[in-house]
């Protein structure tokens, strides 16, 4: 990994590790949502320039003020690229379609694979932190990625819904 993108993910943990410490707050600011995004695809090609990510502009409001949400762009960023690099790993094809979108009030962001999906009767724990799903132990990780972008994105106000069909 490259010592730019070390960096970033660090200044991220971070940032998180300083929350309510000592009386901590982050400061949130207006932040395009959209950017993180893009900057996460940017960061996760550069992990494994084999993951592949196609993404859908189509949807995006002709408003870009609709893309702002209070936040903090290095915590968003984490978060993202965490599930866009599951979304990678996990497809036999290496490959994450993204689709960004947005009404008055709400910025929808869509991450899809193909990938080996998740059993149905072990996604109730997938939010558990070091749970890793029956069929992942093939392929590294920690089981800290998804509960570190969920509790990301409930601190930006936002909702994590998974859907998996295994196979």
């Amino acid at each position: 990994m490259q010592p730019d993108i070390w960096k970033k993910k660090t200044h991220a943990l971070l940032l998180l590790a300083r929350t309510g410490y000592e009386g901590n707050k982050i400061n949130f600011k207006p932040t395009r949502v959209d950017q993180a995004v893009m900057d996460a695809e940017l960061m996760v090609k550069q992990i494994n320039n084999k993951f592949r990510i196609k993404t859908d502009f189509s949807l995006l409001p002709e408003d870009s003020m609709r893309l702002k949400v209070n936040g903090v762009l290095p915590l968003l960023h984490l978060a993202f690229s965490n599930i866009i690099s599951n979304a990678c790993k996990y497809s036999s094809d290496q490959t994450a379609y993204i689709a960004l979108g947005a009404s008055k009030d709400k910025v929808v962001i869509v991450i899809k694979d193909n990938g080996i999906g998740i059993p149905e009767k072990e996604l109730k724990h997938i939010y558990d932190p070091y749970f890793r799903a029956s069929n992942t132990l093939n392929y590294s990780g920690y089981g800290i990625g998804l509960p570190l972008a969920r509790n990301i994105i409930h601190m930006h106000n936002g909702q994590l819904r998974v859907s998996s069909i295994e196979g």
